[in-house]
């Protein structure tokens, strides 16, 4: 089983797993430029993961889900 079916097991994973990885590059590209400090990553930080992960779990989960079940099946 590899990663896109592990987390297509449950929608929440799924946001979690994704969500998280967007976050973390975005925020880490933003840091390495010098755009933002640590002090509002932590601010915007966890407000921003949060959408990330709804989005994920609601517009992004379906499509891939769709997508997997229309090759496997």
């Amino acid at each position: 089983m590899g990663l896109t079916e592990w987390t297509l097991v449950s929608r929440t994973r799924y946001a979690l797993v994704w969500g998280t990885i967007n976050v973390v590059v975005v925020f880490g590209l933003m840091l390495l430029s010098g755009y933002v400090t640590v002090q509002r990553l932590l601010l915007f930080g966890i407000p921003i993961a949060l959408l990330s992960c709804l989005a994920q779990a609601f517009i992004w989960y379906p499509r891939a889900k769709k997508k997997l079940t229309a090759e496997t099946g």
